[in-house]
C-alpha cells in the first residue's frame, strides 16, 4: 500500500467514470419482431392494468344494464294486476248481458200468461153464456169447448224462474276461471315486452287494452263460461242453487228446458257478439275515467301527460276492488243503459211466435 500512488490511482478511476458512455437502453422483439425499448415494454406493462380494468368495468356495466332491464319489465304480479281488471270488466259486462236476457225472456213468459188467462176467462164467460142459452142447451157440445180451455198451458211458475236464474250460478263459480284465463294470455302477450318504466299516455294505455281486447275476442264464443253444457252441469247447478236433483228432470218437459234452449241461442247469435262489443266499451270507457281523474293529471301544456306504468298498476287494482262495492254500482247500471242492450232485450221480448203458435 505504500509503494502505491494512491492520488494517481483516484484521478484515473474518476477519470474512467467521466469517460464511460451512459447505457444504451436494452431492446427487445415485439409480436411482429421489430425492435422495442425495454422503457416502451415497461410502458406498455404499466398501462396494462388500465386494459384489465376497462374490461372488468364494460362487464360490470353489461352485467348492471342486464339486472335493470330485469327489474324493469313486467312482473307476475303487475301482470296480475291488469288480469285482474280486465278479468272483471269481462264477468260483469257478460253476467249483466245474461241476467238481462233471462229477464226478458221470462218478462214475455209472465206477459203472455196474463194475456192468455185473460183470454181464457173472457172465452170461458162466452162459453157459460153459450152453454145456458137454448142453442146451447139442445145443441151445443159445452164440455168439449170446456176441456180446450182448461188445457191451455200456463206460463212457468215460479220454481221454474228461481231454477232458470241459478243459472248465473255457473259463471260466477265456473265460468268466470275460462274468461280468466283467456285475459291472462292475451294480457301476457300485449304486456310482455312493455317496460315498467314505460312512461304512457292515456291514448297509448287505452291502445294497449284494445289489443288485448282483439285477444279475447278472437274467438267471441262465451256459451261454455255462461251456462252449463250438458244436463249432469245443469243438474250440478241447480243442487248447489237449493234444488234436489231429480226436479230437473221433472221440470225438464215443463218450462225450464226450452227457456235454457232459448237463452243459449240467443248467446250464441251475432247479434249478442255485437252488444257484448258495445257494452264492453262501455265498461272501458268507464275505467278510463277514473283513470283520468284519478292518475294523469290535467295540464294546459299541449303535450299529453305520461305516467310510467308501474304508476297505473296500483290505480287499477284500487279500481277493481271499488267497481262493485258502491250502490247502484255505476259500472252496471251503464252497462244495462246501453242503447244495443236494451235493444236485445226487445228482441227477445218480441219473439214470442212460437210460444203463440204452442198455445
Amino acid at each position: 500500500m505504500e509503494g502505491m500512488d494512491v492520488e494517481a490511482l483516484i484521478q484515473e478511476l474518476q477519470n474512467f467514470g467521466k469517460a464511460r458512455p451512459a447505457p444504451s437502453p436494452l431492446n427487445v422483439e415485439d409480436d411482429h419482431g421489430s425492435p422495442r425499448s425495454m422503457s416502451s415494454s415497461m410502458s406498455a406493462v404499466s398501462e396494462a392494468p388500465s386494459v384489465v380494468s376497462l374490461g372488468s368495468s364494460t362487464e360490470m356495466t353489461e352485467s348492471d344494464m342486464s339486472l335493470s332491464a330485469s327489474v324493469s319489465s313486467i312482473s307476475p304480479s303487475e301482470i296480475l294486476s291488469l288480469t285482474r281488471t280486465l278479468t272483471l270488466i269481462y264477468t260483469t259486462t257478460l253476467l249483466s248481458l245474461l241476467t238481462s236476457q233471462q229477464l226478458a225472456l221470462l218478462g214475455r213468459a209472465r206477459y203472455l200468461s196474463s194475456v192468455l188467462a185473460a183470454a181464457r176467462e173472457e172465452r170461458l164467460a162466452e162459453s157459460i153464456e153459450e152453454q145456458l142459452s137454448i142453442t146451447g142447451l139442445l145443441f151445443g157440445n159445452a164440455g168439449e169447448q170446456m176441456e180446450e180451455l182448461i188445457d191451455l198451458p200456463e206460463g212457468p211458475t215460479e220454481d221454474t224462474e228461481a231454477r232458470f236464474l241459478t243459472m248465473s250460478w255457473w259463471l260466477l263459480h265456473v265460468g268466470w276461471k275460462d274468461v280468466g284465463e283467456r285475459v291472462r294470455m292475451s294480457v301476457e302477450d300485449v304486456f310482455e315486452g312493455v317496460s315498467l318504466k314505460t312512461r304512457l299516455t292515456l291514448p297509448d294505455l287505452h291502445r294497449l287494452v284494445l289489443d288485448v281486447r282483439r285477444r279475447i275476442d278472437l274467438n267471441t264464443d262465451f256459451l261454455h263460461a255462461l251456462l252449463p253444457s250438458t244436463p249432469e252441469l245443469t243438474a250440478h247447478v241447480l243442487a248447489q242453487g237449493g234444488f234436489s236433483f231429480p226436479c230437473y228432470y221433472h221440470q225438464k218437459t215443463e218450462s225450464l228446458a226450452p227457456l235454457l234452449d232459448e237463452l243459449q241461442g240467443i248467446v250464441q247469435s251475432a247479434d249478442f257478439g255485437l252488444v257484448l262489443d258495445r257494452a264492453l266499451d262501455t265498461a272501458v270507457a268507464i275505467l278510463f275515467a277514473d283513470l283520468e281523474r284519478s292518475v294523469f293529471p290535467s295540464s294546459n301544456v299541449e303535450e299529453e301527460p305520461r305516467v310510467r306504468l308501474a304508476g297505473l298498476l296500483p290505480a287499477l287494482q284500487h279500481w277493481s276492488q271499488d267497481a262493485l262495492k258502491g250502490l247502484p254500482c255505476v259500472l252496471v247500471d251503464d252497462i244495462l243503459s246501453t242503447r244495443e242492450v236494451g235493444a236485445l232485450e226487445a228482441i227477445a221480448f218480441a219473439r214470442f211466435e212460437d210460444d203463440v203458435r204452442g198455445r
